[in-house]
């Protein structure tokens, strides 16, 4: 990956921990169960969103023969 795809891949990754951090608050001031789903759901679609964006760019790298390399979750 060079400078710009860094770049771009760290932006659209703060910009959904914004939205998820967002989304925490309103979680936290949730009234009613069905509000609470409804914003669960939105977090997860948002973290969904995110994890593709950067596995397409990883993708892309790869496709490049620039591996940066796959994170172990545990």
């Amino acid at each position: 990956m060079n400078d710009v795809e860094i770049k771009r891949l760290a932006d659209h990754l703060a910009d959904a921990g914004l939205v998820l951090t967002a989304l925490g608050q309103q979680i936290r001031r949730a009234t009613n169960e069905e509000d609470c789903r409804q914003m669960i759901a939105k977090v997860v679609n948002e973290s969904a969103k995110a994890h593709h964006f950067a596995l397409d760019m990883n993708s892309e790298s790869v496709a490049k023969h620039k591996l940066v390399g796959v994170a172990d979750n545990e």
